[in-house]
């Protein structure tokens, strides 16, 4: 499997564990990769991923 796949899959299983646990309609935005560092000015969840595929997803909210 490639590392797009993979990706892909992290991303895709993340937005449905999202729908099922936050029961509001969330607002998905493209995918972006950073390598500076980020500044929050809100809420966000830092989560590190390891094994397979090695990296920080970082989800911010507005309110």
């Amino acid at each position: 499997m490639s590392t797009t796949a993979k990706i892909t899959d992290v991303l895709n299983g993340i937005l449905q564990v999202l729908n099922k646990v936050i029961p509001l309609p969330v607002e998905i935005q493209k995918p972006v990769l950073i390598s500076a560092p980020i500044l929050q000015t809100e809420i966000g969840v830092l989560i590190g991923v390891t094994g397979d595929l090695f990296g920080r997803l970082i989800f911010e909210g507005s309110k």
